[in-house]
């Protein structure tokens, strides 16, 4: 089960951990160096306390781009951004690694696995994006049932009001894909519930392949190909 701080290092304390590290030229390798280098190891271990976290950023913008997220990931509860590399697009700031917080409307700084209301002003979370509806009638050939199913009965609870046993793989694709990882908990922690969906359908060969990979590196605990701590 993921598991997320409920209590993150002040932005002060986080650069003291940081003021001496070099500038990073590229993103990925470079916020994952820093992970694992133990620089951060004073604010608890890897994959738990922080991690790399991909997606798009203002720092260069059509690029995708690569940070380190001590507390959540996707910044639905308390999170301080570590960018290593974000002196190299912005020389004109001051050339040490940048310390800071997503902004209420993720325009710094935007995870995959995140959504935003169509004005782009706030987050949207999963219940008030909608649903994917079922594509099959039930017993049909396309059908595709998960074949571990999920052991949170909050997670089984939400895949029966998806009406998921009428899921062809085309559905689950889009269920993977198109909706917010956020939003999912129904009263459960952190990403328990939405992070217990992914992990079971990635034992299945035939649904793994549709789980976008950052999905699976920000809200489980799988850390897909080590590319996230």
């Amino acid at each position: 089960m993921k598991q997320v701080l409920s209590e993150v290092p002040s932005l002060d304390a986080v650069r003291a951990a940081v003021e001496n590290l070099p500038i990073g030229t590229s993103c990925h390798s470079d916020s994952l160096k820093l992970v694992r280098s133990g620089a951060l190891a004073s604010f608890g271990k890897p994959g738990v306390a922080y991690q790399v976290v991909r997606g798009v950023s203002s720092v260069c913008p059509g690029m995708q781009h690569s940070w380190v997220v001590i507390g959540d990931p996707l910044g639905v509860g308390p999170a301080v951004i570590v960018d290593v590399s974000r002196p190299t697009y912005r020389p004109e700031e001051p050339q040490r690694v940048w310390v800071g917080e997503y902004l209420r409307d993720y325009s710094n700084y935007l995870p995959r696995g995140v959504w935003l209301s169509q004005d782009g002003t706030r987050r949207c979370d999963l219940f008030e994006f909608g649903r994917i509806e079922p594509s099959c009638a039930e017993g049909d050939s396309d059908v595709h049932a998960m074949a571990f199913p999920p052991t949170l009965p909050d997670a089984v609870f939400l895949l029966d009001l998806m009406e998921s046993k009428r899921f062809s793989r085309f559905d689950w694709g889009r269920m993977f894909s198109q909706l917010p990882m956020t939003g999912w908990e129904a009263g459960s922690p952190g990403y328990a519930v939405v992070g217990d969906i992914l992990e079971a359908a990635a034992k299945d060969p035939r649904l793994e392949a549709l789980i976008p990979i950052d999905h699976l590196g920000h809200v489980t605990d799988l850390n897909p190909d080590r590319l996230y701590w």
